[in-house]
């Protein structure tokens, strides 16, 4: 009974995150009234300044990039915003002159869905902020403090109040909505402070908490890019387009200032406090100083700002530093390289390991500690963000979830409020607090399949991939395939596997004359022995020989001669007992207990599918590339076997191995795609390199792995894979070739590390890649080195280099031969 249990029960690992509904808000170019309407809107929801503002407009505005010859489409830029920041939902003025955007239609809001002030709980899809205001009173405001919190009211002038709104909040003006007011001035007793030209940066610097501010209550953002010096974006406080870029900094996790440019000569002191305040020592390097970075708005010119920054005092090198441009947050090529990537938001994070019984787990989600349990309009007030644990060591668990768009359907997932997939993992809207969630988990293979399935594709196992499926099975997960990470065991395991039943050669056992001996056994010594020699360790080498056994690679038995036909049989260790049969003659003879066993009798014999001949069909080399690939690159990874996949316009396709790798740096990212085909010892041959480049053609940005156990490749190999290499090297997107191809060996597979350290010592040219190769850049530049290394192609920069000259130089020639027709 308790086996029974043992095996419908296994851990999973499940990560959960708490953080407020995502709002974007769509908003028409020099819409004021509804931008005051979001910033008003905000103030009242939990993690409202969060909330991103997308601009939208007919025609893309000439100042939007000055410098750009050809600017982005008005709906490029729109769906940029869309990725930047994954919002859970769109909220629109109107959805009947929405334009095609990439969004799921079904989370498409109009404002009075999340905000209704005629009914009895006006907000819908979010927590309302009173909520936060009577935590922090019963916490921190209802008693005397010894260093009061300082919390201040704005009140602007007439023409400084849509800046106002944005820079510190408003609340609604609607009789119904009156009372978020009033428990702000209740629960805080806020000091009412008139903002003028000399008090904007005085209200960030000296003035505390604003009601804007106060929605991050309880809330931490982890930034995802390269760079947290404090910025002043430098901006036209009239400019519609500078409010919302100012806000959308802001609701990335920039820690930026605004600096409004008609009243910088009144805030020249506050600009040389604040940087005197930033420039101080990096935590991990004394000599690196922080900087300033003022940005520069699109409705301001860069000699605007180079002649007020003239104006400030510096209290050392590189105190402050001017940024030309404002950060591009729609395109993805940029959003890295100007430190504009999206920032994870969350309020609790928490770990937890649950019991899966028969495909199912049980888990609660996390919940504000602040709100009512049961209140909301049966709407979603929050969500839980859920990925799962690394556990590539088992097939069955996908570590990695893609985009799919029936993610509820895939996790048998039961409820109203239906979930998606993002980048930082599955969206669990929730509407009431400490509640149970029941989730059917898929196998890697189901995740595969549906992830075709919406490509139009229909996807079965092959014969190799249910053999290799069976292997990674038997050892305990990929990682365990390290058990046979040698060249040496994996070929005598194939002579083994190869040796029919009926085939026998002569063997020498201990104290005995010639004996016939089952090929397909191998003696205990000769196994030691070769594990000796690998491992150079007697304590290694036994620990070797009892996983090769554990992980049911090999099984012990005992060869035992028949008295009667004077052939020798094999038999398990569960065989044996005091009457044997005979294989050869069938006869039935005694077990020889007058007499001790030799050593030389105990032999070892494959079993299951590493008795399959041919390298267990190529299972060796796929298995040890997947576990080159799961190990370094990544904390997680959803991995297939070997598959076949038909739809009727490409026909079949097939690869011996699929897989997607996560490689975001702090666990967000679009998963890398692989498909891989592995030969064991054999030659790579232009059918199979075809066969590749059809994948490519249907998946472009996938990465293409070639990999065998030898450790060079031949000179025509070299020649037709380099041909679809340069193939795949072609521009995607964002910096993304086409489709990288990936070239691993026997150096790469059989080091115990990954690169670069497999290079090193194995010379030239490795050792040369050894030293140099970072990794920063993911798959793609292991990609490039494999390249250079294997196939012997340039860089891929110094072929890029090439390619433009060819360009440039076709435009030349084509130039000339149109100016010769024209001058004749």
């Amino acid at each position: 009974m308790r086996n029974d249990k043992v095996t419908r029960e296994r851990i999973i690992t499940i990560n959960k995150r708490l953080r407020p509904i995502r709002l974007a808000f769509l908003v028409e170019k020099d819409d004021k009234r509804t931008l005051r309407e979001v910033f008003r809107l905000n103030t009242c929801l939990w993690g409202g300044i969060f909330n991103p503002i997308v601009p939208f407009f007919k025609r893309t505005p000439k100042i939007w990039e000055k410098n750009r010859f050809k600017l982005p489409t008005a709906l490029s830029i729109v769906n940029g915003y869309l990725d930047a920041f994954e919002p859970d939902f769109l909220v629109v003025k109107d959805k009947t002159s929405l334009p095609n955007l990439l969004f799921d239609q079904e989370r498409i809001l109009d404002f009075k869905d999340v905000l209704d002030p005629n009914k009895d709980e006006p907000f819908s899809f979010g927590v309302d902020i009173t909520e936060v205001y009577w935590d922090l009173y019963e916490k921190e405001f209802k008693f005397e403090r010894r260093h009061p919190i300082k919390v201040f009211l704005s009140d602007p002038k007439k023409e400084m109040a849509l800046f106002s709104a944005c820079c510190f909040g408003e609340f609604p003006l609607e009789k119904r909505l009156e009372y978020i007011k009033k428990n702000y001035k209740h629960c805080f007793n806020p000091q009412e402070v008139q903002i003028t030209e000399k008090k904007v940066l005085k209200c960030f610097v000296e003035k505390g908490a604003s009601p804007l501010r106060l929605t991050k209550v309880d809330l931490r953002n982890i930034p995802n890019g390269g760079r947290d010096d404090p910025a002043i974006f430098f901006m036209d406080a009239n400019s519609w387009l500078d409010l919302v870029d100012y806000w959308n900094l802001r609701a990335v996790g920039r820690n930026v200032l605004p600096l409004p440019k008609q009243f910088a000569e009144d805030s020249i002191e506050q600009c040389n406090i604040i940087i005197k305040r930033n420039y101080v020592p990096y935590r991990h390097n004394r000599e690196m100083m922080h900087c300033t970075n003022f940005i520069c708005s699109r409705a301001s010119e860069v000699t605007e700002l180079e002649s007020f920054t003239k104006k400030l005092s510096s209290p050392g090198n590189g105190a402050l530093s001017l940024q030309h441009w404002y950060p591009r947050i729609w395109d993805e090529w940029a959003r890295g390289k100007d430190a504009v990537e999206h920032c994870l938001i969350e309020s609790v994070e928490e770990t937890e390991e649950t019991a899966k019984r028969e495909g199912y787990i049980r888990f609660k989600d996390l919940y504000p500690r602040f709100v009512e349990k049961y209140s909301g309009n049966g709407k979603p007030r929050w969500v839980n963000v859920i990925s799962f644990g690394n556990d590539y060591r088992s097939v069955d668990f996908p570590s990695v979830l893609p985009h799919l768009k029936d993610i509820h359907r895939v996790l048998g997932a039961h409820g109203l409020n239906k979930l998606w997939s993002s980048r930082e993992g599955v969206v669990v809207p929730c509407e009431h607090s400490d509640w149970s969630h029941f989730w059917n988990i898929p196998t890697s293979f189901k995740i595969f399949e549906t992830w075709f399935k919406e490509r139009g594709f229909q996807m079965s196992l092959s014969s190799a991939g249910r053999i290799l499926l069976k292997m990674i099975q038997s050892v305990g997960g990929i990682s365990a395939t390290r058990s046979f990470q040698d060249e040496n065991i994996i070929n005598l395991l194939n002579q083994m596997s190869h040796s029919m039943a009926e085939v026998e050669i002569d063997g020498q056992t201990e104290g005995l004359s010639k004996s016939k001996v089952r090929a397909k056994t191998v003696s205990i010594k000769q196994w030691k022995d070769l594990l000796k020699k690998v491992n150079w360790s007697d304590e290694i080498a036994e620990r070797n020989l009892q996983n090769l056994i554990g992980h049911k690679v090999l099984k012990c038995g005992l060869t035992i001669q028949c008295p009667e036909c004077t052939q020798r049989t094999w038999y398990a260790l569960g065989d044996l007992s005091e009457k044997l049969i005979c294989e050869r003659c069938l006869e039935e003879f005694d077990f020889p207990t007058n007499k001790p066993v030799p050593e030389g009798d105990w032999h070892y014999r494959t079993i299951g599918p590493f008795s399959v001949e041919n390298y267990a069909y190529g299972g060796y080399c796929a298995a040890l590339a997947i576990r080159f690939l799961a190990d370094p690159l990544s904390a997680k990874v959803t991995w297939v076997p070997s598959f076949k996949i038909r739809n009727h316009q490409i026909g079949e396709l097939e690869a011996d191995f699929g897989m997607f790798l996560s490689q975001g740096r702090i666990g967000t990212g679009v998963p890398n795609l692989i498909f891989g085909e592995s030969k064991t010892y054999n030659e790579f041959t232009k059918r199979d390199v075809d066969r590749m480049q059809q994948i490519a053609n249907a998946f472009p940005g996938s990465v293409i792995v070639f990999c065998t156990l030898r450790s060079k490749l031949n000179s025509h190999e070299k020649k037709i894979i380099s041909h679809l290499a340069k193939k795949g090297r072609k521009f995607l997107k964002a910096e993304e070739w086409i489709n990288p191809v990936l070239i691993l060996t026997g150096i790469e597979m059989f080091g115990d590390f990954g690169a670069p350290e497999c290079w090193k010592d194995k010379g030239e040219p490795y050792s040369k890649f050894a030293k140099s190769y970072r990794g920063y850049n993911g798959i793609q530049e292991l990609c490039n080195v494999t390249q250079q290394m294997h196939l012997g192609m340039e860089s891929y920069w110094q072929w890029y280099e090439q390619e433009r000259n060819k360009r440039l130089s076709r435009k030349k020639n084509q130039l000339q031969k149109s100016q010769a027709q024209q001058e004749q």
